[in-house]
């Protein structure tokens, strides 16, 4: 299930295509929830399935538009628009609870929740 991912276009918003064997299929940056890295692979969660792709991922981050993802852990980087819920030091994505590693804590908060906040 190797596959090998591209972006569409330098900024990666016009879509991203990753290959299995002979066929290519188009990603979206929206679609994609999250990533997992697994060593040199990541596993991206999309809505309602999942994809492994032959990808590290910090190859992945730099191919994916920054001001829609944050790396959260060194496993875990998250499309920020299907964030729902953040408490303490986790992440509610739909169901799925995931960890912010401590040392990126407070870039997040910074970076993702205080620039949204409207409630202070």
């Amino acid at each position: 299930m190797a596959s090998r991912l591209s972006a569409g276009r330098e900024d990666g918003r016009a879509g991203m295509f990753f290959r299995q064997g002979n066929t290519f299929r188009r990603v979206d940056p929206g679609q994609i929830v999250y990533a997992e890295g697994m060593q040199n692979y990541v596993k991206l969660h999309l809505a309602g399935e999942s994809i492994v792709i032959h990808q590290t991922m910090s190859s992945l981050e730099g191919i994916l538009p920054a001001g829609s993802f944050y790396r959260i852990h060194r496993s875990y980087l998250v499309n920020v628009d299907h964030i729902a819920t953040v408490s303490g030091n986790r992440v509610f994505i739909g169901g799925t609870e995931l960890p912010v590693a401590s040392q990126r804590m407070e870039g997040f908060l910074e970076n993702v929740v205080l620039k949204k906040l409207i409630s202070k």
